[in-house]
């Protein structure tokens, strides 16, 4: 049998649906299946099996081409809860820019103060939630079979698309399982930081993945604050992430970026080699070297860098809006190495920096989450797709 992916028009070539989608590619070929990722619906209707990824872009397009074509489809969500993360996301930057440029809104003026005393005060500038589930209901329900990388995911995708054919397959633990040697001190030398002494968050610059509130919380800390952000979604965002670094940050702030040219200053710009994305063995030497993982993400579906750094022992502290406590549920528990924080509680989150910052911990190879492979994932999907009869 042949899969198609299709992924939207212009997506990344660096994240982690694309990590999850290549590790069910690995899995299927391990059983004997061939698959190939594309942007092009016509070029999917070659392969005996379609599934379309994410639904951050309205699908209904191609839930019409589908059904003009005679062909049913798959579905592998990434769903967020936008309900949940996309108010509370913009109302917390609204809130920082308003700080920024000195606002006041009806009589009330913008405190960083007020922010740190009263978190909830960013629910009074929150705003609309994107129409994407909304769009993209009936290609949901129209789908022979959904993939969910979690059951929090699945009970979002079941709220949005009442009766969809939604069903769980956990990924693998980041790719921390495809290294066969332990982390080098390569980005210690990219990045001119030591070992141990530096806090560290990977993602795309956008609001979702919240620099913002890493670097507010850290801004009196005489640590260096990381952030790998390859791609710069978000333009304006990152002109915020950089304005408020200036601002209040004391210690360096470092990005190391695949689209912005070198610089020096209060925030350091370090270009990625060639503008590529930086290397698997680079992003675990950024990783395991670090002195602590801060990523108070507004959303994550499940947060492969939390999985990866909780790995090498690192401290981890993660977004309380994320199914990454699924996974642990699934496979173990874990010790005390992640602790959770809602994102955007600046004072709960800078607790937590000061408390974890350094901390030791052993690796944790060993645990079942970690042995949990590409063929694994790829066994769990070609599993759902049996059961469902999908896409005949």
């Amino acid at each position: 049998m042949q899969f198609a992916f299709v992924r939207p028009n212009g997506y990344s070539e660096w994240g982690g649906d694309l990590k999850a989608v290549q590790d069910i590619q690995r899995g299927i070929k391990a059983f004997g299946h061939e698959s190939f990722i594309t942007e092009d619906r016509m070029e999917a209707l070659e392969a005996d099996f379609v599934f379309f990824i994410g639904t951050l872009v309205d699908r209904t397009p191609d839930m019409n081409f589908m059904r003009l074509m005679g062909r049913e489809y798959g579905c592998i969500g990434f769903h967020e809860d936008h309900l949940l993360f996309s108010g509370p996301s913009f109302g917390f930057v609204y809130y920082v820019s308003g700080i920024l440029d000195q606002s006041v809104e009806e009589g009330y003026r913008f405190s960083l103060e007020d922010l740190y005393e009263s978190p909830h005060l960013i629910s009074y500038f929150d705003r609309m939630r994107p129409l994407c589930s909304l769009q993209n209901r009936e290609f949901l329900k129209g789908a022979n079979l959904i993939i969910a990388n979690s059951h929090t995911e699945q009970r979002t995708l079941l709220r949005d698309a009442p009766g969809c054919r939604a069903e769980v397959v956990y990924w693998a633990a980041g790719h921390t399982g495809e290294m066969q040697s332990e982390p080098d001190d390569s980005f210690l030398r990219f990045a001119g930081v030591e070992k141990g002494n530096y806090i560290l968050q990977v993602g795309r610059m956008m609001l979702r993945k919240n620099q913002l509130a890493s670097l507010l919380a850290t801004k009196d800390l005489d640590v260096p604050l990381v952030f790998i952000a390859m791609n710069n979604c978000e333009p304006m965002y990152e002109e915020i992430v950089f304005a408020a670094a200036k601002k209040w940050r004391k210690a360096p702030t470092i990005l190391i970026s695949q689209h912005l040219k070198g610089s020096d200053g209060p925030v350091k710009v370090i270009p990625t080699p060639e503008r590529r994305i930086l290397s698997k063995e680079m992003i675990l030497s950024a990783t395991a070297n670090a002195g602590l993982h801060l990523h108070p993400a507004f959303y994550e579906l499940p947060g492969y860098t939390y999985l990866e750094s909780a790995r090498f022992g690192v401290p981890t502290i993660a977004t309380e809006w994320s199914s990454l406590k699924d996974y642990f549920a699934a496979s173990g528990p874990i010790d005390d190495r992640i602790e959770y924080v809602l994102p955007y509680d600046l004072m709960a989150i800078k607790r937590l920096v000061e408390k974890k910052f350094g901390q030791k911990y052993a690796p944790i190879p060993d645990h079942p989450l970690y042995r949990r492979e590409a063929k694994d994932v790829g066994r769990d999907f070609l599993a759902q797709v049996d059961s469902i009869a999908c896409l005949r």
